[in-house]
């Protein structure tokens, strides 16, 4: 077999594996080209244009607890302290992609999503307030219909006891994950602006 029917043999290959994962999420296709449903019917129209701007809540001072630790208070100084080191962090889809490459488990950029632009302290409510930009059309479409509503900060920390309790000091921001149930039930990300 020549090297052009391998190629072709190839790329023929690849084509029904990318047909039968769209498949299997709700895409169609016909006439044997790779033409699709929209799964945006629900927004203006499928071709709106990235970045979209967000917005929300990065973290609230208050009490928390660490899966590796005991309960720790951040305080509404300590917080303040860290705000201008949360500008320019990425947004993730979760935690396990930043966590993956804390362990260097396997180097992943599938999981990077956005971009935090810029942040603000709101004085209200001691926390961090952000707006934000999501480069994944299929993310944005979800936060624009509310089927996302939260994120999670990922950040270092040292624990500093006073008496019994434990408070976070030092705080270095490294990401902002998207979750269905963060520790700060104000942290937040909503859509801002949507450009077609």
């Amino acid at each position: 077999m020549s090297d052009a029917n391998l190629d072709i043999l190839k790329w023929k290959n690849r084509f029904y594996k990318i047909k039968k994962k769209h498949s299997n999420m709700g895409l169609s296709y016909h006439n044997s080209k790779i033409k699709t449903t929209s799964r945006f019917q629900d927004v203006k129209s499928d071709n709106f244009k990235l970045p979209v701007i967000v917005s929300g809540r990065v973290l609230t001072a208050g009490e928390y607890r660490d899966p590796n630790s005991d309960s720790f208070e951040i305080t509404p100084e300590s917080l303040k302290n860290s705000l201008e080191s949360w500008k320019g962090l990425n947004i993730y889809k979760g935690h396990q992609f930043w966590l993956s490459q804390v362990k260097r488990n396997f180097e992943s950029i599938d999981g990077v999503i956005g971009r935090i632009l810029n942040v603000s302290w709101n004085e209200k409510e001691c926390g961090i307030d952000y707006i934000g930009a999501i480069y994944d059309r299929d993310i944005a479409y979800k936060i624009s219909n509310d089927l996302i509503k939260y994120v999670s900060a990922g950040f270092m920390k040292e624990l500093v006891w006073k008496g019994e309790k434990a408070y976070a000091e030092e705080i270095e921001p490294k990401e902002l994950s998207l979750v269905f149930n963060p520790h700060d039930k104000k942290a937040s990300i909503r859509l801002k602006e949507i450009n077609y």
